[in-house]
């Protein structure tokens, strides 16, 4: 149980109730340095103009023609794009997933991901019907090249497709980032598959990263391999709890994008009917003027730089103590190695902390930790023993 996110966040929320020196690092909430919600204030400042039609009414399924063409340029600014990119709005990058694998996942077939991931991935393919498979994601720091081909291998040998998730940048709960090479070799991999391949690409941390994320190869990619994205405002612009996202496929024949956009209106519509206005409303607000992107991305700017000296002091500290942890990049998360993570976990809790268990690791948020806090939770780990 220490794994479901949701739930280990409120067992620590009550905690705290009782005990104000709890330390809550379950969640990928930003919190500033003054100890209030991180979220963009241009966005909130756009958002009270809207009139009420803007806001309450129910707007298009897809998020609207603006909507899709204002995430295109989000995206990539006037860049001229080599292949036709097809943006669908949906509920974050949840809605995007879920979507996704209701159009192209079989009950019983298996979904391929990395060892870590996640919680919800395991909970999608449940709801599925179909089965989550793993590989160690780094050996030695890197990307495991050999672990994904053998893994691949053994699926492809009995099933007709393959439906990878892929989370990067910023992969949750590591924080590693792929690098180019380590992205084209992936890429040339699944490209030497003689059946089809879902890519399905999770980037809901992608404007925390230090870089974009490979479009470029990706939109070169073999005709075996079909890329749909799944995009997040939550982390970008703090919209958790407004609910904006995009399915988008990558290239495909003009066939292949009418029934993508075909099945997500009827999934949308049966799932959720329209996305949020106020959000979408807003978010076009913003593309309108050049100033309110400049606006935005230094406020994105700001929350990375905060992640980056928290990564940087909690690193150093592992370092220092000789606790090992998985590559990190960039992102939201640091996750410490373990092969006994519910022993470890308890300890935590011992101490008045609560993370979350994940396969081998136990994930620290550091997105809802001030440095204040951060340092009292380094302080706290000196005692307890990684040797579990």
């Amino acid at each position: 149980m220490y794994t479901d996110i949701t739930k280990v966040s409120q067992m620590a929320k009550q905690h705290k109730k009782n005990n104000p020196f709890v330390i809550d690092t379950t969640s990928g909430v930003f919190i500033d340095e003054s100890f209030a919600i991180g979220y963009s204030k241009t966005f909130d400042n756009l958002a009270d103009t809207l009139v009420p039609l803007l806001k309450y009414n129910y707007g298009g399924v897809s998020g609207g023609a603006k909507f899709q063409k204002n995430f295109i340029r989000w995206l990539f600014g006037d860049e001229e794009l080599s292949v036709p990119l097809t943006p669908f709005a949906t509920m974050g990058a949840t809605g995007a997933l879920s979507n996704t694998l209701d159009i192209y996942g079989k009950p019983g077939k298996s979904i391929l991901t990395t060892d870590l991931f996640w919680h919800n991935y395991e909970l999608m393919a449940n709801t599925h019907q179909m089965h989550l498979v793993t590989f160690p994601f780094t050996v030695e720091g890197t990307f495991n090249q050999q672990g994904f081909k053998e893994t691949i291998d053994k699926i492809v040998a009995r099933e007709d497709s393959l439906i990878f998730i892929l989370n990067q940048p910023a992969h949750n709960p590591t924080g590693y980032s792929l690098s180019k090479t380590e992205m084209q070799n992936l890429l040339e991999i699944l490209g030497s598959i003689q059946k089809e391949v879902i890519l399905l690409y999770d980037i809901a941390y992608l404007d925390l990263a230090k870089e974009k994320s490979h479009f470029d190869l990706l939109f070169n990619t073999k005709e075996n391999i079909k890329v749909i994205m799944a995009y997040s405002f939550s982390k970008s612009l703090g919209l958790y709890g407004l609910r904006l996202g995009a399915s988008a496929l990558v290239g495909g024949t003009p066939q292949e994008r009418e029934y993508f956009n075909e099945q997500n209106y009827l999934l949308s519509r049966t799932k959720w009917n329209s996305p949020n206005q106020v959000a979408v409303n807003t978010f076009n607000l913003i593309m309108e003027s050049e100033e309110n992107i400049k606006s935005v991305k230094s406020e994105i700017s700001g929350v990375k730089e905060t992640l980056k000296q928290r990564s940087a002091y909690l690193i150093n500290f592992l370092n220092e103590n000789n606790i090992p942890y998985y590559p990190y990049s960039d992102g939201f998360f640091v996750t410490i190695k373990t092969s006994n993570p519910v022993a470890l976990f308890e300890q935590f809790r011992n101490h008045l902390i609560y993370p979350i268990v994940v396969n081998k690791g136990i994930r620290i948020a550091i997105a809802p930790l001030p440095m204040q806090v951060l340092e009292d939770l380094c302080q706290r780990m000196k005692v307890i023993d990684f040797s579990v």
